[in-house]
């Protein structure tokens, strides 16, 4: 009898076991790797519509683990943000021409509900005739926009400047207690950082103005901070 028991129980755990092998829990996707455009890019390759727009189709390599992808793409002129999914590793949209965008690739696995982003890109869509694109607006990095620190000395501030010419010449920094700055800091930076003098406790916004050697000047976003 005991050995009818012991037997009886191996089968158990076996289906068990083979029931949990049939069914495995779906894996967090992977994070997608961009290919096009090509990141800090002029694109060229689109199929032209008209002297304002063209298609561009977005590509990024499969992954594991994803069955669907949102596509987010911003245009850093107007801040207007598009969103598309798919199911395929690419998509093509219409977009405005001489014009900069960002974007990224959120892989979704909707049987987990798990997800991953990839990396941000940022390419110029590229114009008719145009010699010189502006540089992509600076990405403001610390302070941490909305962030609050207890010190009023030290306060260093950090960008990421970019262009497809590869010919930043310097940086303008813009700070004021009002919204929008208009209190220039600072002119002829090469650095991409700025240790600010004293301040005093308040809540203070401040930019960003990228330049180049052709004479084009980008403002970056408005970044925010507190000291109290």
């Amino acid at each position: 009898m005991k050995k009818i028991f012991l037997i009886l129980g191996l089968v158990i755990i076996g289906i068990a076991c083979n029931s949990k092998d049939d069914n495995p829990r779906p894996t967090k996707p992977e994070i997608a790797t961009l290919l096009f455009p090509e990141k800090d890019q002029t694109c060229t390759q689109g199929v032209v519509i008209d002297q304002d727009r063209s298609n561009i189709t977005f590509e990024w390599e499969p992954n594991k683990g994803a069955d669907n992808f949102t596509l987010t793409v911003r245009n850093l002129l107007s801040n207007r943000i598009e969103t598309y999914t798919t199911t395929e590793t690419f998509k093509e949209i219409t977009l405005s021409r001489n014009t900069p965008f960002s974007w990224f690739v959120i892989s979704i696995n909707t049987k987990s509900g798990d997800s991953t982003t990839s990396n941000l890109w940022k390419f110029y869509n590229a114009g008719e005739g145009v010699l010189s694109y502006p540089p992509f607006p600076a990405e403001l990095l610390t302070p941490k926009s909305g962030s609050t620190t207890y010190s009023t000395t030290n306060i260093e501030l950090n960008w990421n400047g970019t262009d497809v010419d590869n010919d930043i010449s310097e940086y303008e920094v813009y700070l004021d207690s009002a919204n929008p700055p208009t209190t220039r800091l600072v002119s002829g930076l090469t650095d991409q950082t700025y240790t600010l003098a004293p301040l005093t406790p308040n809540v203070y916004y401040w930019y960003v103005n990228t330049l180049d050697q052709a004479g084009n000047r980008t403002p970056s976003a408005v970044g925010q901070f507190k000291i109290e």
